[in-house]
């Protein structure tokens, strides 16, 4: 078992687990689109950023191994940022065709922006203002398949 400590609490996890698998044990929350633990790792919406000791860089959770020792921060300061900014950019890349995806207000994206507080950081997301709307709490994905 290795010893990695997450926002300063100590979980131990089985050889060969990543950080989102540190994290969901102790019931951390962070944000991600493409991840699922019945899939293969892609790590390519760079949602899950989180902060880790002596990385030049924010690191993907999904995709990150623990190694013994690990120190690793899902709401720094540097964390939030790199999660806003991800957040942010595909936020202006989404179409607003929202009213007729066939998704139709059940996927993700439609409470994202209050989970990483986007919305709330008056980021000019007008489509995507949530300062007048009561937001549903949001559910995880993964918990329905």
């Amino acid at each position: 078992m290795l010893k990695i400590e997450v926002d300063g609490r100590p979980v131990e996890v089985p050889q060969g687990a990543t950080v989102m698998d540190a994290t969901n044990k102790l019931g951390v929350y962070v944000p991600h689109f493409c991840y699922h633990r019945k899939l293969s790792i892609a790590a390519n919406c760079r949602m899950c950023l989180v902060e880790v000791e002596k990385a030049p860089k924010p690191l993907p959770a999904c995709a990150t191994p623990v190694i013994d020792g690990m120190k690793v921060w899902t709401q720094s300061p540097a964390a939030k940022k790199a999660q806003n900014g991800v957040m942010e950019f595909l936020l202006i890349n989404h179409p607003l065709d929202c009213p007729i995806c066939d998704q139709g207000g059940e996927w993700v994206h439609t409470f994202m922006p209050s989970v990483t507080g986007v919305a709330q950081a008056g980021s000019g997301f007008g489509a995507f203002s949530t300062s007048t709307r009561h937001m549903r709490q949001f559910a995880a994905m993964e918990s329905f398949l």
